[in-house]
Protein backbone atom coordinates (compact mmCIF):
# COMPACT_ATOMS: atom_id res chain seq x y z
CA UNK A 1 0.00 0.00 0.00
CA UNK A 2 0.95 3.74 0.46
CA UNK A 3 1.50 6.12 3.37
CA UNK A 4 0.04 9.35 2.17
CA UNK A 5 1.14 12.95 4.14
CA UNK A 6 -1.37 15.19 4.09
CA UNK A 7 -1.34 19.20 4.67
CA UNK A 8 -4.80 20.54 4.64
CA UNK A 9 -6.20 17.36 3.13
CA UNK A 10 -3.95 17.25 0.28
CA UNK A 11 -1.90 14.56 -0.56
CA UNK A 12 2.09 16.39 -0.62
CA UNK A 13 3.70 12.66 -0.30
CA UNK A 14 2.84 9.24 -0.88
CA UNK A 15 5.39 6.79 0.27
CA UNK A 16 4.68 2.85 -0.71
CA UNK A 17 5.52 0.28 2.16
CA UNK A 18 5.54 -3.73 2.23
CA UNK A 19 4.60 -5.83 5.16
CA UNK A 20 5.84 -9.38 5.07
CA UNK A 21 4.34 -11.43 7.53
CA UNK A 22 6.36 -14.32 9.05
CA UNK A 23 5.34 -17.69 10.39
CA UNK A 24 7.59 -17.38 13.46
CA UNK A 25 7.84 -14.57 16.35
CA UNK A 26 10.49 -13.09 18.48
CA UNK A 27 10.72 -13.58 22.02
CA UNK A 28 8.45 -10.35 23.83
CA UNK A 29 11.68 -10.39 25.94
CA UNK A 30 14.79 -9.89 23.61
CA UNK A 31 18.09 -11.93 24.88
CA UNK A 32 19.88 -8.45 25.08
CA UNK A 33 19.62 -6.45 27.90
CA UNK A 34 19.86 -2.86 27.48
CA UNK A 35 20.75 -1.33 30.45
CA UNK A 36 19.66 2.34 30.70
CA UNK A 37 17.64 5.10 32.71
CA UNK A 38 13.65 4.94 32.03
CA UNK A 39 12.94 1.27 32.04
CA UNK A 40 9.03 2.21 31.84
CA UNK A 41 9.38 3.35 28.27
CA UNK A 42 11.83 0.58 27.26
CA UNK A 43 10.66 -2.10 29.15
CA UNK A 44 6.81 -1.29 28.31
CA UNK A 45 6.92 -0.35 25.19
CA UNK A 46 10.06 -1.76 22.77
CA UNK A 47 10.22 -4.62 25.22
CA UNK A 48 13.69 -4.38 26.13
CA UNK A 49 15.06 -6.47 29.43
CA UNK A 50 16.12 -2.94 31.22
CA UNK A 51 17.11 -1.90 34.30
CA UNK A 52 16.69 0.80 37.23
CA UNK A 53 19.03 2.85 38.45
CA UNK A 54 18.95 3.84 41.75
CA UNK A 55 21.41 6.86 43.32
CA UNK A 56 21.06 5.84 47.76
CA UNK A 57 23.14 9.35 48.45
CA UNK A 58 24.34 8.80 52.10
CA UNK A 59 24.64 11.33 54.70
CA UNK A 60 26.31 11.38 58.20
CA UNK A 61 23.73 12.47 60.88
CA UNK A 62 24.94 12.41 64.57
CA UNK A 63 27.54 9.62 63.30
CA UNK A 64 25.30 7.66 61.69
CA UNK A 65 24.99 6.91 58.01
CA UNK A 66 21.70 8.11 56.74
CA UNK A 67 19.87 7.39 52.95
CA UNK A 68 17.05 10.25 52.86
CA UNK A 69 16.27 8.73 49.61
CA UNK A 70 14.45 5.34 51.29
CA UNK A 71 12.11 7.42 52.78
CA UNK A 72 10.43 9.43 50.19
CA UNK A 73 7.37 7.98 48.20
CA UNK A 74 9.34 8.09 45.33
CA UNK A 75 11.63 5.65 45.89
CA UNK A 76 8.71 3.48 47.11
CA UNK A 77 7.02 4.27 43.55
CA UNK A 78 10.19 2.77 42.16
CA UNK A 79 10.82 -0.60 43.98
CA UNK A 80 7.06 -1.32 43.06
CA UNK A 81 7.72 -0.14 39.21
CA UNK A 82 11.00 -2.61 39.50
CA UNK A 83 8.13 -5.59 40.95
CA UNK A 84 5.48 -4.85 37.77
CA UNK A 85 8.31 -4.63 35.14
CA UNK A 86 9.95 -7.51 36.68
CA UNK A 87 13.55 -6.11 36.16
CA UNK A 88 16.10 -8.43 36.36
CA UNK A 89 18.78 -5.68 36.96
CA UNK A 90 18.65 -3.20 39.48
CA UNK A 91 21.97 -1.05 39.61
CA UNK A 92 22.89 0.74 42.84
CA UNK A 93 25.79 3.58 41.84
CA UNK A 94 25.76 6.62 44.17
CA UNK A 95 29.65 4.99 45.65
CA UNK A 96 32.21 4.29 43.43
CA UNK A 97 36.02 4.67 42.83
CA UNK A 98 37.18 6.58 40.10
CA UNK A 99 35.77 8.97 37.33
CA UNK A 100 38.08 11.90 37.86
CA UNK A 101 41.41 12.39 39.54
CA UNK A 102 40.71 9.90 42.28
CA UNK A 103 38.59 9.10 44.67
CA UNK A 104 37.75 11.58 47.46
CA UNK A 105 36.73 11.27 51.40
CA UNK A 106 33.44 9.16 51.94
CA UNK A 107 31.79 10.90 54.36
CA UNK A 108 34.88 13.08 55.74
CA UNK A 109 36.92 10.05 55.82
CA UNK A 110 40.26 9.68 53.74
CA UNK A 111 40.03 6.65 51.06
CA UNK A 112 42.31 3.68 52.46
CA UNK A 113 41.96 4.48 55.77
CA UNK A 114 39.96 1.97 58.74
CA UNK A 115 37.47 4.69 59.46
CA UNK A 116 36.74 5.12 55.21
CA UNK A 117 36.25 1.03 55.24
CA UNK A 118 34.05 1.21 58.27
CA UNK A 119 31.96 3.87 56.33
CA UNK A 120 31.54 2.40 53.01
CA UNK A 121 30.78 -1.34 54.97
CA UNK A 122 28.55 0.12 56.80
CA UNK A 123 26.74 2.39 53.86
CA UNK A 124 26.63 -0.52 51.58
CA UNK A 125 25.06 -3.03 54.47
CA UNK A 126 21.88 -0.74 54.86
CA UNK A 127 21.48 -0.43 51.03
CA UNK A 128 22.22 -3.93 50.94
CA UNK A 129 19.40 -4.75 53.85
CA UNK A 130 16.58 -2.25 52.10
CA UNK A 131 16.72 -4.35 48.92
CA UNK A 132 16.83 -7.68 50.49
CA UNK A 133 13.30 -6.38 53.01
CA UNK A 134 12.02 -5.66 49.58
CA UNK A 135 12.95 -9.33 48.30
CA UNK A 136 14.73 -7.72 45.32
CA UNK A 137 18.47 -8.28 46.30
CA UNK A 138 18.87 -10.93 44.22
CA UNK A 139 18.40 -8.73 41.25
CA UNK A 140 20.97 -5.77 42.92
CA UNK A 141 24.30 -4.75 40.94
CA UNK A 142 26.75 -2.74 42.96
CA UNK A 143 28.38 -0.16 40.21
CA UNK A 144 31.68 0.40 42.61
CA UNK A 145 34.11 1.27 39.78
CA UNK A 146 33.74 4.30 37.07
CA UNK A 147 36.94 4.33 34.79
CA UNK A 148 39.78 3.82 37.69
CA UNK A 149 42.94 5.25 36.98
CA UNK A 150 45.23 2.36 37.35
CA UNK A 151 46.59 4.16 40.83
CA UNK A 152 43.32 3.17 42.31
CA UNK A 153 43.56 -0.67 41.48
CA UNK A 154 44.36 -1.00 45.14
CA UNK A 155 41.72 0.41 46.26
CA UNK A 156 38.82 -0.87 44.33
CA UNK A 157 40.12 -4.11 45.04
CA UNK A 158 39.67 -3.76 48.83
CA UNK A 159 36.01 -2.10 48.44
CA UNK A 160 35.39 -5.13 46.13
CA UNK A 161 36.06 -7.21 49.37
CA UNK A 162 34.00 -4.84 51.18
CA UNK A 163 30.90 -6.06 49.19
CA UNK A 164 31.79 -9.58 49.08
CA UNK A 165 32.09 -9.63 53.01
CA UNK A 166 28.07 -8.45 53.12
CA UNK A 167 27.02 -11.33 50.83
CA UNK A 168 29.02 -13.37 48.38
CA UNK A 169 26.39 -13.40 45.88
CA UNK A 170 26.52 -10.07 45.07
CA UNK A 171 27.08 -9.02 41.38
CA UNK A 172 30.17 -6.03 41.66
CA UNK A 173 30.08 -4.01 38.24
CA UNK A 174 31.98 -1.45 36.57
CA UNK A 175 33.02 0.71 34.01
CA UNK A 176 36.97 -0.97 33.50
CA UNK A 177 38.80 -0.31 30.36
CA UNK A 178 41.27 -2.71 28.83
CA UNK A 179 44.54 -0.66 30.39
CA UNK A 180 43.44 -1.20 33.90
CA UNK A 181 42.41 -4.89 33.18
CA UNK A 182 45.94 -5.63 32.49
CA UNK A 183 47.01 -4.49 35.28
CA UNK A 184 45.41 -6.07 37.64
CA UNK A 185 46.40 -9.17 39.22
CA UNK A 186 43.80 -12.37 39.15
CA UNK A 187 42.47 -11.80 42.48
CA UNK A 188 41.38 -8.52 41.89
CA UNK A 189 40.09 -9.44 38.04
CA UNK A 190 37.68 -12.46 40.01
CA UNK A 191 36.23 -9.90 42.22
CA UNK A 192 34.15 -7.98 39.35
CA UNK A 193 31.54 -9.63 37.95
CA UNK A 194 30.28 -6.97 35.54
CA UNK A 195 32.59 -5.69 32.80
CA UNK A 196 31.15 -2.06 31.48
CA UNK A 197 33.58 -1.20 29.09
CA UNK A 198 34.08 -0.26 25.01
CA UNK A 199 34.55 -2.18 22.30
CA UNK A 200 37.90 -0.59 21.92
CA UNK A 201 38.69 -2.97 25.13
CA UNK A 202 37.73 -5.89 23.12
CA UNK A 203 40.75 -7.76 22.83
CA UNK A 204 40.81 -11.39 22.25
CA UNK A 205 42.98 -11.65 25.44
CA UNK A 206 40.27 -9.99 27.41
CA UNK A 207 37.34 -11.91 25.66
CA UNK A 208 38.62 -15.74 26.22
CA UNK A 209 39.36 -14.55 29.99
CA UNK A 210 35.42 -13.13 30.64
CA UNK A 211 34.31 -16.12 28.72
CA UNK A 212 36.41 -18.86 30.56
CA UNK A 213 35.41 -17.07 33.76
CA UNK A 214 32.02 -16.91 33.02
CA UNK A 215 32.05 -13.16 33.58
CA UNK A 216 29.48 -10.42 31.66
CA UNK A 217 30.81 -7.91 29.23
CA UNK A 218 29.05 -5.43 28.20
CA UNK A 219 28.78 -3.02 25.54
CA UNK A 220 29.34 0.15 26.73
CA UNK A 221 28.42 3.91 24.64
CA UNK A 222 29.27 7.60 25.91
CA UNK A 223 31.41 9.80 24.99
CA UNK A 224 34.11 7.82 24.13
CA UNK A 225 32.64 5.70 21.24
CA UNK A 226 34.24 7.15 18.05
CA UNK A 227 34.72 6.27 15.06
CA UNK A 228 35.87 3.61 13.66
CA UNK A 229 33.66 1.90 16.13
CA UNK A 230 29.51 2.50 15.92
CA UNK A 231 27.76 4.77 18.76
CA UNK A 232 24.97 6.32 19.70
CA UNK A 233 25.47 9.78 18.51
CA UNK A 234 23.41 11.88 16.03
CA UNK A 235 26.37 12.19 13.61
CA UNK A 236 27.15 9.13 12.87
CA UNK A 237 25.21 7.22 10.52
CA UNK A 238 21.89 5.37 10.57
CA UNK A 239 23.38 2.06 10.62
CA UNK A 240 25.71 2.94 13.54
CA UNK A 241 22.74 1.96 16.36
CA UNK A 242 21.89 -0.78 14.80
CA UNK A 243 25.03 -3.02 13.97
CA UNK A 244 25.81 -2.67 17.38
CA UNK A 245 23.72 -5.92 17.94
CA UNK A 246 25.62 -7.62 14.95
CA UNK A 247 28.73 -6.88 16.90
CA UNK A 248 27.83 -8.53 20.07
CA UNK A 249 26.42 -11.60 18.07
CA UNK A 250 30.14 -11.85 16.97
CA UNK A 251 31.45 -11.40 20.48
CA UNK A 252 29.30 -13.05 21.99
CA UNK A 253 27.68 -10.53 24.07
CA UNK A 254 24.35 -10.05 25.66
CA UNK A 255 24.19 -6.81 27.30
CA UNK A 256 24.07 -3.10 26.06
CA UNK A 257 24.46 -0.25 27.85
CA UNK A 258 24.69 3.48 28.08
CA UNK A 259 25.31 5.97 31.02
CA UNK A 260 21.59 7.87 30.15
CA UNK A 261 18.95 8.68 27.84
CA UNK A 262 17.89 11.64 29.12
CA UNK A 263 20.63 13.60 30.34
CA UNK A 264 19.90 17.76 30.30
CA UNK A 265 22.26 19.00 32.94
CA UNK A 266 24.39 19.99 29.76
CA UNK A 267 21.25 21.08 27.27
CA UNK A 268 17.96 21.92 28.81
CA UNK A 269 16.23 21.30 25.23
CA UNK A 270 17.70 18.90 23.37
CA UNK A 271 15.91 19.78 20.24
CA UNK A 272 17.45 23.20 19.90
CA UNK A 273 21.14 22.10 21.42
CA UNK A 274 21.90 18.70 20.55
CA UNK A 275 25.00 18.99 22.65
CA UNK A 276 23.52 16.87 25.27
CA UNK A 277 27.11 16.25 26.92
CA UNK A 278 29.66 18.70 25.89
CA UNK A 279 29.93 18.99 22.64
CA UNK A 280 28.89 15.27 21.72
CA UNK A 281 25.17 15.45 19.71
CA UNK A 282 23.14 13.03 21.27
CA UNK A 283 25.05 11.64 23.66
CA UNK A 284 23.06 10.30 26.56
CA UNK A 285 19.80 11.19 24.90
CA UNK A 286 17.68 8.79 23.14
CA UNK A 287 14.37 9.82 24.54
CA UNK A 288 13.05 13.15 23.98
CA UNK A 289 10.23 15.29 26.57
CA UNK A 290 6.79 15.82 25.02
CA UNK A 291 4.99 17.82 27.37
CA UNK A 292 4.84 21.73 28.10
CA UNK A 293 7.60 23.75 27.52
CA UNK A 294 9.45 20.41 26.44
CA UNK A 295 9.93 19.03 29.92
CA UNK A 296 8.24 16.24 30.72
CA UNK A 297 7.20 13.52 30.19
CA UNK A 298 9.88 12.34 27.92
CA UNK A 299 8.44 9.53 25.88
CA UNK A 300 9.48 10.39 22.23
CA UNK A 301 11.75 8.01 20.93
CA UNK A 302 14.86 9.27 18.77
CA UNK A 303 15.46 7.17 15.81
CA UNK A 304 18.49 5.98 16.90
CA UNK A 305 16.34 3.71 19.71
CA UNK A 306 14.34 2.97 17.06
CA UNK A 307 17.33 1.66 14.95
CA UNK A 308 18.90 0.09 18.45
CA UNK A 309 15.60 -2.39 19.18
CA UNK A 310 16.47 -2.86 15.34
CA UNK A 311 19.35 -4.33 15.57
CA UNK A 312 18.29 -6.13 18.46
CA UNK A 313 15.81 -7.63 16.65
CA UNK A 314 18.13 -8.66 14.32
CA UNK A 315 20.09 -10.64 17.16
CA UNK A 316 17.03 -12.71 17.96
CA UNK A 317 16.98 -13.80 14.11
CA UNK A 318 20.96 -14.74 14.77
CA UNK A 319 19.68 -16.54 17.56
CA UNK A 320 16.68 -18.71 16.64
CA UNK A 321 18.43 -19.50 12.92
CA UNK A 322 21.84 -21.23 15.23
CA UNK A 323 19.29 -23.00 17.82
CA UNK A 324 17.34 -24.44 14.89
CA UNK A 325 20.23 -25.44 12.99
CA UNK A 326 21.75 -27.22 15.83
CA UNK A 327 18.27 -29.05 16.10
CA UNK A 328 18.13 -29.89 12.23
CA UNK A 329 18.97 -33.06 10.60
CA UNK A 330 21.69 -33.77 8.81
CA UNK A 331 21.25 -32.67 5.08
CA UNK A 332 20.69 -29.82 2.71
CA UNK A 333 18.49 -28.00 4.58
CA UNK A 334 20.59 -27.77 6.94
CA UNK A 335 23.45 -27.17 5.01
CA UNK A 336 21.83 -24.42 3.50
CA UNK A 337 20.30 -22.62 6.43
CA UNK A 338 24.31 -23.11 8.00
CA UNK A 339 25.76 -20.69 4.93
CA UNK A 340 22.86 -18.01 5.39
CA UNK A 341 24.17 -17.78 9.02
CA UNK A 342 27.65 -17.77 7.69
CA UNK A 343 26.92 -14.81 5.33
CA UNK A 344 24.81 -12.67 7.72
CA UNK A 345 28.16 -13.23 10.36
CA UNK A 346 30.81 -12.24 7.62
CA UNK A 347 29.24 -8.68 7.42
CA UNK A 348 30.69 -7.97 10.80
CA UNK A 349 34.59 -8.80 10.70
CA UNK A 350 35.07 -6.91 14.68
CA UNK A 351 34.19 -3.86 16.05
CA UNK A 352 36.29 -1.67 14.02
CA UNK A 353 35.83 -3.19 10.14
CA UNK A 354 32.02 -4.03 9.03
CA UNK A 355 29.54 -3.53 6.15
CA UNK A 356 28.79 0.20 6.58
CA UNK A 357 25.97 -0.21 3.81
CA UNK A 358 23.15 -0.44 5.30
CA UNK A 359 20.72 -2.83 2.23
CA UNK A 360 22.84 -5.83 2.83
CA UNK A 361 21.95 -6.44 6.51
CA UNK A 362 18.06 -5.89 5.43
CA UNK A 363 18.40 -8.31 2.97
CA UNK A 364 20.71 -10.47 5.06
CA UNK A 365 17.97 -10.05 7.61
CA UNK A 366 15.36 -11.39 4.98
CA UNK A 367 17.32 -14.54 3.93
CA UNK A 368 17.66 -15.44 7.53
CA UNK A 369 14.00 -15.32 8.16
CA UNK A 370 13.54 -17.72 4.88
CA UNK A 371 16.08 -20.00 6.50
CA UNK A 372 13.96 -19.61 9.64
CA UNK A 373 10.81 -20.74 8.24
CA UNK A 374 12.39 -23.33 5.69
CA UNK A 375 14.03 -25.07 8.98
CA UNK A 376 10.34 -24.99 10.68
CA UNK A 377 9.19 -27.31 7.95
CA UNK A 378 12.11 -29.28 8.04
CA UNK A 379 12.02 -29.23 11.76
CA UNK A 380 8.18 -29.97 12.09
CA UNK A 381 8.78 -32.37 14.98
CA UNK A 382 10.85 -29.83 16.73
CA UNK A 383 9.22 -27.11 19.44
CA UNK A 384 11.35 -24.70 20.18
CA UNK A 385 10.76 -21.35 23.01
CA UNK A 386 9.50 -19.30 19.95
CA UNK A 387 6.71 -20.96 18.50
CA UNK A 388 4.05 -18.98 19.01
CA UNK A 389 0.13 -19.55 17.06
Amino acid sequence: GDIDVKENDKIILSVPYEVNVRKFSLPERFSQAFLAPDPGLLRETYGMDTGFKFECRPKLVKGEIVIPEFATPGFQRRIEKCRSLNLRYITMCSFHVGSGPGPGPFLGAEPGTEEYFRLVREYLQKVYDKFKQHELHHNLRFYVYDEPTLKELPLIKEVAKVVRGIDPEILIYGAIYINSWKAMDEEARMLIDGWWTGYGSYTPEFLRWARAHNKTVMAGFNCGSRHPFPSLFIDHPALSPRVISWINWKYGIDIITTWHTYHTVHSPDPYINPATFSHYNGDGVLIYPSGPNKRKPWNVPSIRLELLREGMADYEYFKILASLIEAAPPGPGREQAAETLRLAESLVTDARTFCREPEPYRRTRRQMADAIEQLHKHNASTVTEYDKP
